[in-house]
């Protein structure tokens, strides 16, 4: 998961993202506070950011906007986005289940499975009910037990695959319980080198003192705390799908006038480095529900929420699965060279013109 895939949080982004660089990474952070505040989504994706070979800066200074993310690409990110890196451990709260068949001994590796399915499937923004709901385990309260540390134990033994860091994810570790607290103590107090565990709680109190004592303690503050920054993006949202219609209209007809994309090209300039990378990655986002209308997977009506009847039916059209690809590389190879600060009037009028000279040949 990447950072700019996280609800607000940018400070405390940005903070993680200059602790890593100056290669001050605490072996053990707590990551403290609510489900909805994202904690196991920045969890992730710092993890990812830490062991990316290809990490991204976009030379921002505004504490409001991300100074850097991970490449997503590299084998390391395209790993951890599908949580199957080999040096990625997780472990959260399990119950007997007789439903996956687990009827006794449960543990966290047993249920791995349908876990990476939950995370990916809510974009890491996870709570616990949905989770013991989707293991349909009743009025069962689950637990990290021993069997769950003595696997972190083995994995530590292990010298690490690809990372440079091996990463250990404990989700809810409130719900670790005495015997298992005990037993891990130990790994906390001495750490092997190159290891990293994040836990994530939202509930400190009802975790023993002395693992508390050995964590570097992380506050992650509500989403309504970063009000301004989320209004901003939902902002943003509601124009760039304004903004991805009248470029791609522009961009079709460029061959009869070209003044409507010079003069978006001015406006694309205006947005500012991340707000540019921010909408390719919308139209990238666009013309794969494109393809899933086209494939039968969706409606035409799900691309958006606020655009006009007219485009809705009409797009979908206009792209096979050759045409999304060779403009989602152009999407791509513009996203590479607006992080390394390219002229943006003169990339906006490359990618419009090979855009629409796209659409026009498999339209003529």
């Amino acid at each position: 998961m990447q950072f700019a895939k996280i609800i607000g949080q940018t400070r405390v982004i940005n903070s993680f993202i200059k602790v890593a660089k100056d290669k001050r990474i605490s072996h053990t952070q707590l990551f403290l506070g609510q489900a909805n505040a994202g904690t196991f989504a920045l969890a992730l994706a710092y993890a990812q950011f830490i062991n990316c070979i290809n990490k991204q800066d976009f030379h921002i200074d505004s504490e409001d906007e991300l100074i850097a993310d991970s490449c997503g690409k590299c084998p390391s990110c395209l790993k951890y986005e599908q949580l199957a890196h080999p040096d990625l451990h997780l472990f959260f709260p399990n119950v007997k289940s007789e439903k996956l068949g687990v009827k006794e001994n449960p543990e966290s590796y047993l249920f791995l499975k349908q876990f990476r399915e939950f995370v990916l499937k809510n974009e890491g923004y996870i709570d616990l009910d949905a989770w013991y709901q989707m293991l349909n385990v009743g009025n069962s309260q689950g637990l990290i037990n021993v069997r769950d540390v003595e696997r972190m134990i083995n994995n530590l033994s292990l010298t690490a695959c690809e990372a440079d860091y091996k990463v250990t994810i404990v989700w809810c570790f409130d719900k670790l319980n005495s015997d298992a607290a005990n037993k891990l103590l130990k790994i906390l107090e001495e750490p092997d080198d190159k290891t990293l565990f994040f836990l994530i709680t939202d509930n400190a109190q009802a975790i023993l003192p002395t693992i508390l004592s050995r964590c570097q303690l992380i506050k992650i503050p509500p989403i309504n705390e970063d009000l301004k920054v989320h209004k901003k993006r939902t902002e943003d949202d509601e124009y760039f799908e304004q903004l991805l219609v009248r470029w791609l209209r522009a961009a079709f007809a460029v061959n009869k006038d070209i003044s409507p994309l010079v003069e978006l090209g001015g406006e694309f300039a205006d947005l500012g480095r991340e707000r540019q990378r921010l909408f390719l990655e919308l139209v990238m986002n666009v013309l794969r529900k494109t393809m899933y209308v086209n494939v039968g997977i969706s409606k035409s009506n799900d691309l958006y929420e606020i655009t006009d009847e007219k485009f809705r039916a009409g797009f979908p059209k206009m792209i096979t699965p050759d045409t999304c690809y060779q403009i989602y590389q152009l999407l791509e190879q513009a996203t590479f060279h607006i992080q390394r600060n390219a002229n943006p009037k003169i990339l906006f009028c490359d990618l419009s013109i090979k855009t629409g000279n796209i659409l026009r040949q498999i339209n003529k």
